[in-house]
């Protein structure tokens, strides 16, 4: 499914009643669009981007992020990844709040291995669900935003509309 957001064209991989891919504008797939049966989890899913990407406040975008983890978590799982990247997923998701950030060596100790910074580098970059799970909240130790899914400018402005809009101030980061 195609999601029009404000950073941009998103494509929405859902195989066997699962999201399995976030697709980010500029990014590409071997995968192919599947069609199934699952139209009104499909829709739950589009209508849920949409309204996170059309909310007007910091509060209210919480909210619908939430919303948005609540519709795709429990059909898709991050436990495919391997060990270490599912404990950076899962402690991204269920420790850093929407409006908040955390460089990459607090998140590799909250995974539960404080010298594994480069590890959770590893992770953000092959994380296959942006957005659903936040890699765009990790920033770097030194206070710079870093880089999002390797897309070089076109990445960093897409982080940066994502921080704003949850409502992070990035001049503290």
């Amino acid at each position: 499914m195609i999601i029009d957001s404000p950073i941009g064209e998103l494509r929405v991989f859902i195989d066997d009643g699962k999201v399995v891919e976030v697709l980010l504008p500029g990014w590409r797939s071997d995968r192919s669009p599947v069609e199934d049966d699952f139209s009104k989890y499909r829709s739950e899913v589009e209508q849920a981007f949409y309204d996170y990407f059309d909310a007007t406040s910091a509060k209210r975008t919480k909210v619908t992020y939430t919303k948005l983890v609540e519709t795709c978590l429990p059909q898709m799982s991050v436990d495919d990844a391997p060990g270490f990247h599912q404990a950076v997923y899962k402690a991204l998701l269920n420790q850093v709040p929407t409006g908040a950030t955390v460089t990459y060596g607090e998140l590799a100790e909250l995974a539960g291995n404080p010298k594994a910074a480069r590890a959770v580098g590893t992770a953000m970059r092959k994380n296959p669900i942006p957005i659903i799970v936040p890699c765009h909240r990790v920033v770097q130790s030194g206070g710079g935003l870093g880089g999002y899914m390797g897309n070089g400018d076109d990445g960093l402005r897409m982080k940066k509309w994502l921080l704003r809009h949850e409502g992070v101030n990035l001049n503290n980061v």
